[in-house]
């Protein structure tokens, strides 16, 4: 099975991607047989839909070998009205597509750090919170709730991915 992670950050920063795969490690077992993860860097939430050329290249380079795949957007909440219309907007576009949709509130460094990160140093401060092994501090009571439900600092990424991956 092949998991397609679509993730706000740019490819140069990788940030979201470098929480994800490490929330993945620390909580399923990834053995035989072994998931592919495929990260699409979407470079800023608003592109949500810019990238379906990308996807589809991801998803039929894996059906040539078999593989099924599934499609998981993982975003930020963000806060203030605009952000909600555009996350009403990704939450009706991944429905219709049949993509599974991942939140973060307020965002992944929230989530995962329990505090926001200035936007020229999320790399730096995700390459620090994988080397310091920070995940194995994280509250995962805190990643099972649903989006109507999420308060600052709460996901559904749990919810989301215990439907798929067996946990350790």
């Amino acid at each position: 099975m092949q998991y397609v992670i679509v993730v706000e950050t740019n490819k140069k920063c990788q940030s979201d991607y470098l929480y994800i795969r490490s929330f993945l490690s620390w909580r399923y077992e990834l053995s035989q047989p072994l998931p592919k993860f495929t990260a699409i860097y979407l470079g800023g939430k608003s592109r949500y839909f810019d990238e379906e050329k990308s996807i589809n290249k991801a998803v039929a380079a894996y059906a040539f070998t078999g593989g099924e795949s599934r499609i998981i957007f993982c975003l930020d909440t963000d806060s203030g009205r605009q952000g909600e219309s555009l996350n009403e907007a990704i939450t009706t576009y991944c429905t219709q597509k049949g993509y599974f949709l991942v939140w973060f509130r307020r965002d992944v460094e929230e989530v995962f750090q329990g505090h926001g990160v200035p936007q020229n140093r999320k790399g730096q401060e995700a390459e620090r919170y994988l080397r310091a092994n920070s995940i194995q501090q994280l509250d995962a009571k805190r990643l099972h709730h649903s989006l109507p439900l999420l308060s600052n600092g709460d996901s559904n990424i749990a919810m989301v991915f215990d439907a798929f991956l067996s946990k350790k």
